[in-house]
């Protein structure tokens, strides 16, 4: 029985392998990485990243929060004035950047196991009013149909009359808001030809809020996102395929082994278990953040939860082309998940990308270089899906 959770990670500065502002916390730097990064994606400046961080006091989170904020309230009324003045551009500009930075100020309250903060709400209202004044996109929110509640997304596509386009279903994984992922993953899919579906999944960003809790039998879930898909005219049925980044990689990988509708799927970043028992000590917040996660009021009834998290006797059911993308020395989730999730799946369509040490996208799901893992994820698709 494989059990790739066993299987410590590295650790350390040294494994890290990218930008490291606080060498003496690498939590607070990766998190910083990931801000920086998003400046490819047009969702931060990297000047305005630093000025909001210079005079910052590590491990302060309310500062953190703070800073982060302020600086998202001020791209926020930038963005009002320029739109009440008709410089849409400008203004879809802004809020994109609000969007994210109110997303990162939320960053360590989130992973304490909050749900709400006004900063969640104000980047949700930022990415709505940016992606309304874009009109180089259909853009929809929408609300899932899942068991007694419904899931809230949105669904894009490119502009102009509506046609039958393959669709990919993008989410994250623990932390992730469907928003976000947007910028990660959705909108270079987009201007490739696709539709895609960006849900808060269960136990994910609203769906969190509402207290959906996540599910070890993920599947479920996907197949609620492609009963929707189906129905609509952006979509073509016969070509819809789902990625996961982090624990979506454990998402797309229950989706691929008993939702038979996707035509194929990927792992950006494997996750094929949780371990038995939580984390002790320094890691107390990520039991707080995967008990929100799992909507759950102790730690029994999530340990509960994790025994049947993982993906032992299901990869072997995977039938359609599947990639792997991972990072070899990747600090939070060992490159074992994604050897073994590899070689268990029998289809011979499969691909497994290893991102190198000390080179670009060597960090966990290329938080580093987002844009890089776009374009292995694009082109598989390309070549698996053949968009028009």
């Amino acid at each position: 029985m494989n059990r790739p959770w066993a299987v410590a990670p590295p650790s350390g500065i040294e494994a890290f392998g990218a930008y490291v502002h606080w060498p003496e916390n690498l939590d607070w730097s990766t998190q910083l990485l990931r801000a920086i990064s998003y400046s490819s994606l047009g969702g931060s400046e990297f000047s305005e990243v630093m000025s909001a961080i210079r005079t910052l006091d590590v491990g302060d989170r309310e500062a953190w929060l703070a800073a982060f904020s302020g600086l998202a309230s001020e791209l926020d009324h930038r963005a009002s004035e320029c739109a009440e003045r008709g410089h849409d551009r400008s203004a879809i500009e802004l809020w994109r950047r609000a969007c994210i930075y109110f997303r990162m100020a939320t960053t360590f309250h989130a992973m304490d196991g909050v749900v709400e903060l006004p900063a969640m709400r104000d980047s949700r209202r930022c990415f709505h009013a940016a992606m309304t004044l874009d009109h180089r996109y259909h853009f929809e929110m929408v609300e899932i149909p899942y068991e007694q509640n419904g899931l809230p997304g949105y669904l894009v596509s490119s502009s102009g009359p509506l046609q039958s386009r393959p669709t990919v279903v993008v989410q994250g994984g623990i932390d992730a808001f469907s928003e976000e992922m947007w910028f990660k993953l959705g909108e270079a899919l987009v201007r490739r030809g696709y539709s895609v579906l960006l849900p808060d999944g269960p136990g994910q960003g609203e769906s969190k809020r509402r207290r959906i809790g996540s599910r070890a039998d993920y599947e479920v879930a996907v197949t609620a996102f492609v009963d929707f898909l189906v129905k609509r005219d952006e979509v073509d049925p016969e070509r819809i395929a789902l990625v996961g980044s982090s624990m979506g990689g454990y998402f797309a990988a229950r989706g691929a082994a008993f939702e038979r509708r996707l035509a194929a799927a990927a792992a950006w970043g494997a996750f094929y278990g949780l371990a038995s028992a939580p984390p002790g000590d320094d890691s107390r917040r990520r039991v707080d953040q995967a008990m929100a996660m799992f909507a759950v009021n102790t730690v029994e009834d999530l340990l509960e939860k994790i025994q049947k998290f993982n993906l032992e006797g299901v990869a072997s059911q995977i039938h359609i082309p599947f990639l792997v993308l991972h990072a070899v020395n990747d600090l939070q989730v060992p490159f074992a998940h994604a050897q073994c999730l590899f070689d268990e799946i029998p289809d011979n369509r499969k691909r497994l990308v290893a991102f190198p040490p000390d080179q670009p996208g060597c960090t966990h799901c290329q938080l580093d270089t987002p844009a890089l893992a776009q374009v292995v994820i694009a082109d598989w698709l390309d070549e698996t899906l053949e968009p028009e």
